[in-house]
């Protein structure tokens, strides 16, 4: 178990990967710590509501500070195709590209949407009004 009193991602995630089974804050209650400590098992992780709290707060300031002119042209277009929901392959036929520089723009496209997948990257985008949001009726 781990106690801490500033949770950051990158924390957790090192944690985790040590084999933490619990993330737990400092200023916790002394029942909460004693029944995580009852609860605790091998190859699971566990973290308290209020760390998962500032754990979300804190990566969605991230996502909202970073500046949506950080995409240029080519990985809007690249972002656009994603959101339409077709293939690597296809997207990089459409644009007259290979699928190697097209697979470059996404990762690129992933890295500065502080995204883990293509699905997360189109959320994101949305969120930060880089992609207009269309109702299909």
């Amino acid at each position: 178990m781990m106690l801490t009193g500033d949770p950051t991602p990158e924390v957790v995630e090192q944690a985790a990967a040590l084999g933490v089974c619990a993330f737990l804050p400092k200023d916790g209650s002394l029942a909460g710590l004693v029944d995580t400590i009852r609860h605790a098992r091998v190859g699971s992780f566990s973290v308290h509501p209020s760390l998962m709290v500032q754990l979300s707060t804190q990566r969605q300031t991230r996502i909202t500070e970073q500046p949506s002119a950080s995409l240029t042209r080519r990985e809007l277009e690249v972002l656009a195709l994603m959101a339409e929901g077709t293939e690597v392959r296809v997207n990089a036929q459409i644009l007259g590209i290979s699928e190697n520089t097209c697979r470059g723009y996404v990762k690129s496209i992933l890295a500065k949407l502080d995204a883990h997948s293509q699905l997360q990257a189109v959320v994101n985008a949305t969120k930060l009004g880089l992609l207009e949001v269309q109702e299909r009726v």
